[in-house]
């Protein structure tokens, strides 16, 4: 009996070592993001002019599914509406906005931090990737975020979702943020201590979908070769290949957010980013620069309000299928969605919740008191099986916060158990 003991221990440890062997020699693709459910947004919400005189009512239909979600989602969504001053047509314009609130909220503790993207589009264009796949990524964020947070686990400090208006109309939505939205927001939610509440930054997406493995595939936006000549080499010596993301942020008003967002994509992918840090804070200063086209989204308008933010794109008319259709009728559903645009799109929305649980503090409202599982995301993490930011679920019978692990890597689980019985 006790060497049957000692052979079926031998043979768990055994298993076990496969388990990890296995994980390490074929590496697990591991996301959070549902890449249908993107897709589905994509096609159904975001796949036609949204443009407030070319086709008002899909971009009111697409509007209301916003507002539909973040209600579904528990976010309390209000529309910020705001005149159109720049347009022949004289109804409102509104930005959709959404609040997760942390334990903080209300107190000087807070420490808000915000992820945005437009919903309307240029008067031809269809808008999938400009910017149809920042929307759809948006609403995935925010649908992972607040599911984690109906499965025990709490933030200290605020998250903001916004969809803003009119961006493609000189960034009026975003231009009208600060006064027309979030000052009267701080004041109500803080009272007192409205004055003592700042903003980590806002993370802005913006044609954040096309991706292109082919080489000379990627141009680089006049200015980049000189103010960054690192990532000239860097696209140059990988062959002009559009296969990555680009981080842009002022170097001493937004490292904190676009250093953890370029740390969460690395940790959970394998997948190339560029990280350009300009030595330039002031808006005005950089357009004398000519850096005119790296404003070319709302956070110009956050910066201009001295909101930290970070610009996420895939750099838009300068790679591969964007250059002739960006703002043009072929930015459509039959030229981005593609299966591997789908799965760019995945990695960045992964990326940006695991920044935003880092900045926001992410922690288990109800933490589990007994002896720890495997199961346990601690337990996890130190084996690193899989780098990724696991959906976690309240394991049955206990107070605990427990992971749910990615279908890959739970394939791989069964499989070492079945070796470690035959061993």
């Amino acid at each position: 009996m006790f060497m049957e003991m000692i052979t079926m221990g031998s043979r768990g440890v055994l298993a076990t070592l496969f388990l990890v062997v296995a994980i390490t020699l074929f590496p697990q693709d591991c996301h959070s993001a549902d890449i249908d459910r993107l897709n589905s947004t994509l096609r159904n919400y975001f796949s036609d002019k949204r443009h407030h005189i070319k086709n008002v009512t899909y971009k009111d239909t697409a509007r209301n599914y916003i507002i539909h979600m973040f209600n579904e989602f528990g976010l309390q969504p209000q529309e910020h509406i705001f005149p159109m001053s720049d347009s022949a047509n004289a109804s409102n314009a509104s930005n959709v906005i959404g609040v997760l609130n942390g334990s903080n909220i209300g107190t000087a503790d807070d420490k808000p931090v915000g992820v945005s993207a437009h919903y309307d589009t240029y008067d031809i264009s269809p808008g999938v990737n400009d910017n149809g796949s920042g929307m759809a990524a948006l609403l995935e964020v925010a649908r992972l975020l607040t599911d984690q947070h109906k499965k025990g686990f709490r933030r200290n400090n605020t998250i903001i979702f916004v969809a803003f208006d009119l961006e493609e109309s000189s960034y009026a939505g975003s231009k009208q943020f600060k006064e027309g939205w979030l000052n009267p927001w701080t004041n109500r939610s803080y009272g007192k201590a409205a004055s003592s509440i700042t903003l980590q930054g806002i993370i802005v997406m913006d044609t954040v979908m096309a991706y292109n493995e082919s080489n000379d595939t990627q141009r680089l936006p006049p200015g980049i070769s000189v103010l960054f000549p690192t990532v000239k080499r860097s696209i140059e010596s990988n062959g002009k290949r559009g296969d990555f993301i680009v981080n842009i942020y002022r170097k001493d008003k937004d490292s904190l957010l676009g250093k953890n967002f370029t740390s969460a994509w690395k940790k959970l992918s394998k997948l190339r980013i560029e990280e350009l840090p300009l030595p330039f804070s002031n808006v005005t200063e950089m357009e004398n620069k000519s850096l005119h086209n790296l404003l070319r989204s709302d956070h110009r308008s956050l910066w201009a309000d001295d909101i930290p933010a970070i610009f996420l794109s895939d750099s838009a008319e300068y790679r591969g299928a964007n250059e002739g259709c960006y703002h043009k009728t072929c930015d459509n559903i039959t030229t981005m969605i593609t299966d591997s645009n789908l799965k760019f799109l995945s990695t960045t929305t992964d990326a940006i919740v695991e920044t935003l649980n880092t900045l926001a503090i992410q922690y288990c409202a109800t933490p589990h008191a007994g002896r720890r599982s495997v199961r346990d995301l601690v337990a996890l993490e130190s084996t690193d099986f899989c780098k990724v930011n696991f959906n976690t679920t309240p394991k049955h019978g206990t107070s605990g916060c427990h992971p749910v692990i990615p279908e890959s890597v739970r394939l791989t689980m069964v499989l070492a158990t079945i070796i470690g019985i035959y061993l």
